[in-house]
């Protein structure tokens, strides 16, 4: 998908200053790959547990988290606008703008002690599929995102989002809501591969955060939500529950490599 300039600018602009001054200070021993600027939202389900362990690796286990608006869910739905992504030189890096549908169970291996997000599916326009986790399906996806301000001084964001597959696979998300002031977080994750769980790559990561549903809050106004086909349909019967939503306004990520 072609960006539009004045993004990229935006992008470049908020990669080289912001990220420069937060994202600094790779850990020994790690080698950075590549950077990104990015828009998300984040979709947590509870589903039967044993839907959601048929996702992860052989010799993983679920392990959801226990505090905050993640706490119970077993399985994420991360879309991803990418606005810009560069690698260490600070070239373009091939599948690095675009939208992704990402499945994410957050997991442990008790042999290793390992625990983080695992990337167990998704699909990816472009050049991003299938991913560097290997388990991206390619797809048709649009995106509109718009956020507003009224005289009442309240901004509004709404969200479409639909993906299709040529094998039959389908999923699509309206919401409306108000928008909130973002908290600020600078968390480090370390994100595996279902596909290949030896597999990982360390983000740091600096992200604005609001909380659009979760337990005690709820400022989503419109939302719908629907998902079939071969690879979702299994998971999303029916016997899903939405926990939380959360809107991301900006992601800012630099991944590396132990």
């Amino acid at each position: 998908m072609h960006v539009p300039l004045p993004r990229r600018l935006l992008a470049a602009s908020i990669l080289g200053l912001a990220a420069v001054a937060a994202l600094q200070g790779t850990a020994q021993g790690q080698t950075p790959t590549e950077s990104s600027v990015e828009v998300r939202s984040q979709l947590m389900f509870r589903v039967p547990d044993a839907t959601a362990q048929r996702l992860l690796p052989a010799g993983w286990q679920l392990n959801p988290a226990t505090t905050g608006p993640a706490h119970g869910a077993n399985l994420l739905i991360v879309l991803t606008d990418r606005l810009l992504t560069q690698d260490t030189e600070g070239r373009p890096v091939p599948g690095g703008v675009g939208q992704a549908v990402v499945l994410v169970v957050p997991g442990r291996n008790p042999a290793t002690g390992i625990a983080g997000p695992v990337i167990v599916g998704g699909f990816a326009t472009g050049e991003g599929a299938p991913g560097p986790y290997g388990t991206y399906a390619p797809a048709a996806i649009t995106h509109e995102r718009a956020v507003t301000a009224g005289p009442d001084g309240v901004r509004r964001g709404q969200e479409r989002w639909s993906a299709t597959t040529p094998e039959g696979d389908r999923f699509e998300l309206r919401m409306r809501y108000a928008v909130g002031t973002p908290s600020r977080t600078t968390p480090q994750q370390r994100v595996s591969s279902g596909r290949n769980p030896d597999f990982h790559r360390i983000y740091q990561v600096d992200q604005g955060t609001v909380v659009l549903r979760a337990a005690g809050t709820d400022h989503i106004e419109e939302f719908a939500f629907a998902a079939s086909g071969p690879r979702l349909g299994p998971i999303f019967d029916g016997s899903e529950q939405l926990t939380a939503v959360l809107s991301l306004p900006w992601y800012l990520r630099r991944v590396s490599l132990p």
